[in-house]
């Protein structure tokens, strides 16, 4: 089963996680990360870019921040801090999901992209909102 479970309430936006049979592949990278001495300022940056974003929207993120793209069709983004990456997409204007984190290295991007994005268009066929 695909969920999007409600991580951030924002003024702007409603940040969701995407769940698949329960587990979230982001969910379970801040969970990582937090306990990681090493990765909590990572962890940190993105969540201090979720909640600027649940509140004020995405524009005043820069390139380095939040890079967005047609990727076979669909806009992608992804929220960027250090290699990490977390990719997100759209939903009826006002609704960000999150769907998988990698770390960038040169041969791993594309196949990366092409993951999020069967990730989504399974959500899109059979997944749920919960809020």
């Amino acid at each position: 089963m695909v969920k999007a479970t409600l991580f951030i309430d924002g003024a702007r936006f409603r940040i969701y996680l995407l769940t698949v049979d329960g587990r979230s592949e982001v969910k379970d990278f801040f969970d990582w990360g937090i306990a990681d001495s090493g990765m909590r300022g990572i962890v940190s940056g993105f969540v201090v870019m979720l909640n600027h974003m649940g509140s004020a929207g995405m524009a005043d993120l820069t390139d380095k921040q939040l890079k967005c793209w047609r990727h076979s069709g669909e806009m992608m983004c992804e929220l960027r801090k250090g290699r990490h990456r977390i990719s997100a997409f759209h939903y009826q204007g006002r609704i960000v999901l999150l769907a998988t984190h990698f770390q960038k290295t040169k041969d791993v991007e594309t196949a990366e992209y092409d993951r999020a994005l069967r990730l989504k268009r399974r959500f899109d066929a059979e997944g749920t909102w919960e809020d």
